[in-house]
């Protein structure tokens, strides 16, 4: 499970009794016993490929599109606070490390999936339509995908880029290399016929690389 105490944002995520927040450029961000720095950067200080991930208006669309293969979410922890009617979660997107195979339920089944993203995520049920909250909470279809088939159009606002070193508990989960420099991106998703808010997202890249016929991540 993955303990949060604080990162840059400027907007409050709960988790059960936890919650993060920000007030800087650099705070720290607590993943199990480890303490992560976030340290903003601006847009154009993006290597490739995450100058084209990054700035993507829909993350899942993006590795999709980058990697050419379909993606599923794997649930690391869960949260829904029925007073706030909001839904949060931290996840791993997973993708079949061969290409031309692509079935990521078969390749996670026989330990030959890669993970693309982590992301913590809280979503704004007060709002999400009811076919897209029931895809939420019963599919491993991820949220972008499942805004997209719905037709839901979106538009961000608040987003922020940083880079993060990778540590145990985050290599355990995206298989990056210790002490290698992560790089990932906040912001808000809001609906665009309303300008309601429908979710509040974190999301941290590893570096995968990719041959013609599979890709590992390094």
């Amino acid at each position: 499970m993955l303990f949060i105490k604080k990162i840059f944002l400027p907007f409050t995520l709960f988790f059960g009794s936890l919650s993060f927040t920000i007030a800087s450029p650099s705070e720290s961000l607590t993943i199990g016993e480890d303490k992560l720095e976030f340290i903003k950067i601006d847009e154009t200080k993006l290597p490739k490929p995450f100058d084209f991930l990054l700035t993507q208006p829909l993350m899942t669309l993006g590795l999709e599109k980058y990697y050419q293969r379909s993606g599923k979410i794997k649930i690391i922890h869960a949260h829904e606070n029925k007073l706030d009617n909001t839904y949060s979660r931290s996840i791993l997107m997973l993708m079949d490390g061969k290409k031309e195979r692509n079935h990521v339920q078969f390749a996670e089944a026989n330990h030959e999936e890669v993970a693309v993203e982590f992301a913590r995520i809280t979503m704004n049920f007060k709002v999400l339509p009811k076919k897209v909250i029931d895809g939420i909470l019963n599919s491993d279809v991820p949220f972008g995908k499942l805004l997209a088939t719905h037709q839901i159009k979106t538009y961000t606002t608040g987003r922020e880029y940083f880079w993060v070193s990778c540590d145990a508990e985050l290599a355990s989960l995206i298989h990056c290399k210790l002490h290698s420099k992560l790089y990932g991106r906040k912001n808000i998703l809001s609906q665009e016929d309303n300008k309601q808010w429908l979710a509040k997202v974190i999301e941290i890249l590893p570096v995968v690389k990719c041959n013609v016929q599979e890709c590992h991540t390094v």
